[in-house]
């Protein structure tokens, strides 16, 4: 199931056989530096279970326009009125324009049915903090060691 698309990428629901192509992104010591402890194999499994196969999932599959595993985003309901947002890309998609464009897709999604999004990032994450500040987030102070940037969305 497409959650949604754009002329370059699909966010789709997540499958057991993106587990390997999970597993080189999220066991690379690049790609985590910020976040947290590169995964095993097995970790891999047990995250993708509980996060990319629950009802409703917590985070979703990135293709590119060949329709190749490029990495995932976090969507899901923050609080009572909001959702969070981010991504997660494999190194060799960076630079690409990749995440300014999912968190566009990802805001037009919010706006429709929260109240407010949020992207929550390390403070070493200067790309991430960029990139929320250029979509009209604003920071909002810590949470558990993360800076948290908020997006509210104007209800007529």
């Amino acid at each position: 199931m497409t959650l949604c698309s754009s002329d370059r990428l699909t966010v789709r629901r997540m499958k057991l056989s993106d587990l390997d192509e999970l597993y080189s992104l999220i066991s690379n010591p690049e790609v985590m530096r910020y976040i947290e402890p590169p995964y095993s194999h097995a970790d891999t499994e047990k995250f993708l279970r509980e996060a990319g196969l629950l009802e409703p999932p917590l985070i979703y599959a990135v293709d590119d326009k060949e329709s190749r595993f490029i990495g995932y985003v976090i969507y899901h309901s923050y609080n009572q009125d909001g959702v969070e947002i981010g991504w997660l890309l494999k190194p060799e998609e960076w630079h690409k324009g990749y995440a300014g464009e999912l968190t566009g897709m990802l805001l037009d999604m919010a706006a429709g049915s929260a109240a407010y999004a949020v992207i929550e990032c390390f403070p070493q994450q200067e790309i991430t903090k960029r990139i929320a500040l250029k979509s009209g987030f604003v920071y909002s102070g810590m949470a558990d060691g993360c800076e948290v940037f908020v997006r509210r969305f104007d209800r007529v």
